[in-house]
């Protein structure tokens, strides 16, 4: 592939030095924790600094040992900000730590995969298994027939690496020129059919067998990391399509999986009358076992309801079946069905929590119009969970008792984390202030975090001011970029209309058009595709066709080439930071400091 600079600039500056960057954020820990003004607040910052990281994370905060909703923000956000920090002196190896807990996990999967294969599964717990057929029928209602023509015209890119790409090449016009890669039995299911469907793409398809995926880790916290499995292309290609149908009927059904506020709202509403339970499960996307989903897509002895059989049959032939785990030599042959970073492996959880929570409430005559389910994050009547532990238990999931609220006045599900009614959504500092950017995430985030936390969200607390103060001041008077919060919160502050008014980074838009220009920091692509190929165009034509259905008129190869390029490009960790005019229509008050 051969690649040419759009053209030179200059470089602008758009971060700190490492020793500016470690200042910056020092300064910034310390005030936060000092504007929270409390006991345990000061107390982690004594440890923060004395370095004693260990220790500053085993201290916790018991929602029960409250009663005052805002001593227990307070303390809460205290706890959580560096909670999931990586720059921690901590003498960990979080990557070790996480590979360690998936072998553990698939020692366990092995033991759940016997227990379904069993002639006498569940006879132990009748109720949880009479749960479990319940479910079946769910499920089947909600799939209903497998639709082929359905499948390939729902595949697509998920926005991470693949096993032939690095994230930082993962582009989706590079994985159409290069992705060739997927599984023997994926292979033998679709081949005849590539070029019937893509024909621009697979005239004459030559594609790589790939056996495994491979497995890597991301950071998820500061004791330790999350592992991922980067499918092999053409796999994912096929698998995001699977997840887009299973999406589309959860929908429905009332599950929305592309909406987080019906969780949001149920779980306040269960932190004031306790009527209702958020549970979260203990590393779900590796507990779906491989003979846990036969058994809920496979028709049971005498059952009149099912799932169609084509179902299981894409699933199980566009999964990996074995993995590459780093220090293993062999590849190894999954327990679980799927594990994160397969394209339908959300989805599917959500398929399935959602079916068990629904018959767990229709098997009590509960209201299921209070179920909601997002990933592993549950919601249900509080009189449900015995029952609904039991059920998940015999599924082969776990539930994480230090994430899930069954009674008294804490709920968090999606995000969201709410005492007695009153929002204490915590800030999570996750690594320095490196770049400008970091600066304006972490300010704005602590301003909409102030915001949120006035009972009638018209302001913003004082307590956060000066904590906001000293991040503006960190920045050059040059790169103090404003904007609305509804446009960016990592391009500028987000501030108010009259506070914006005052700053000399802002103009009238030439046009007739309503709003305000204002300068922020924007990603732009770093270089132009100039490859001689079709990838760039089938990429465009996959994203318009995905934004607003199929393309009208024909598409201008030559004319557009370069310049949807370089749009699909962009965000990209490859990609520049360049300082542009960005028009904001509307402007949301976040009040005045009070």
């Amino acid at each position: 592939m051969t690649n040419r600079r759009l053209r030179q600039r200059p470089k602008t500056r758009t971060g700190f030095s490492e020793s500016h960057s470690r200042l910056n954020t020092d300064e910034f820990i310390r005030n936060y924790l000092i504007s929270l003004d409390t006991i345990k607040a000061y107390r982690l910052l004594d440890l923060y600094q004395k370095g004693e990281h260990a220790l500053m994370l085993s201290i916790e905060c018991n929602p029960d040992s409250y009663s005052d909703p805002s001593e227990f923000r307070r303390d809460y956000a205290a706890v959580k900000l560096l909670s999931k920090a990586t720059f921690l002196s901590l003498k960990l190896d979080t990557r070790e730590i996480a590979l360690n807990a998936l072998k553990k996990r698939e020692e366990v999967n092995r033991y759940i995969n016997r227990s379904f294969r069993s002639p006498s599964f569940g006879y132990g717990n009748p109720k949880a298994l009479h749960v479990l057929l319940h479910a079946k029928k769910i499920m089947a209602r909600i799939l209903g027939t497998f639709d082929v023509d359905e499948w390939f015209e729902s595949c697509g890119w998920g926005p991470g690496a693949t096993s032939a790409l690095r994230r930082q090449k993962a582009t989706y016009s590079q994985k159409f020129r290069v992705e060739r890669e997927m599984t023997p039995l994926l292979a033998t299911l679709v081949r005849d059919q590539l070029d019937k469907s893509w024909p621009g793409w697979f005239s004459n398809p030559i594609l790589c067998i790939q056996e495994c995926n491979k497995v890597t880790t991301v950071p998820k916290s500061a004791k330790t990391d999350r592992t991922i499995a980067m499918e092999p292309g053409l796999n994912g290609w096929f698998q995001k399509g699977l997840g887009e149908m299973i999406r589309r009927r959860l929908r429905r059904h009332g599950c929305d999986l592309d909406d987080q506020t019906r969780n949001q709202l149920l779980a306040r509403q269960g932190s004031i009358d306790d009527s209702l339970a958020t549970l979260d499960m203990t590393d779900a996307s590796n507990s779906l076992c491989r003979d846990a989903v036969k058994w809920f897509l496979q028709p049971y002895p005498g059952e009149r309801l099912y799932v169609h059989p084509g179902w299981l049959t894409a699933l199980d032939c566009s999964r990996s079946h074995f993995g590459r785990i780093p220090g293993s030599d062999e590849p190894h042959l999954w327990e679980m069905f799927s594990s994160m970073g397969n394209g339908f492996t959300f989805e599917l959880e959500s398929l399935i929590f959602h079916s068990i929570t629904v018959a767990v409430c229709e098997q009590l005559q509960l209201d299921t119009g209070y179920v909601a389910v997002y990933g592993d994050d549950i919601i249900l009547p509080s009189a449900g969970v015995p029952l609904a532990v039991q059920a998940f238990g015999l599924a082969g999931f776990e539930i994480n008792p230090s994430k899930s609220f069954v009674s008294g006045p804490f709920r968090e599900s999606c995000g969201d984390h709410w005492y007695s009614g009153r929002n204490c959504k915590p800030l999570f500092l996750k690594k320095r202030l490196s770049s400008y950017a970091d600066v304006y995430k972490t300010a704005n985030r602590l301003r909409l975090n102030s915001h949120l936390w006035e009972d009638n969200s018209q302001s913003c607390g004082q307590w956060a001011f000066r904590v906001w103060s000293g991040l503006v001041a960190t920045i050059p008077p040059s790169r103090r970029f404003v904007c609305s919060a509804l446009v960016s919160l990592s391009g500028g502050f987000a501030v108010n209309m009259d506070e914006a008014l005052a700053s000399n980074h802002i103009r009238r838009p030439k046009s007739w058009i309503e709003g305000i220009e204002c300068k922020l920091e924007v990603e732009v692509p770093k270089y132009w595709d100039y490859e001689e190929d079709n990838a760039p165009v089938l990429a465009s034509l996959w994203m318009l066709e995905k934004r607003f259905g199929a393309p009208s008129v024909p598409f201008d190869r030559r004319r557009h080439l370069s310049r949807v390029s370089a749009a699909l490009d962009r965000g990209k960790p490859f990609s520049k930071v360049r300082v542009k005019w960005v028009l904001n229509a509307s402007w949301y008050d976040l009040g005045p400091w009070l």
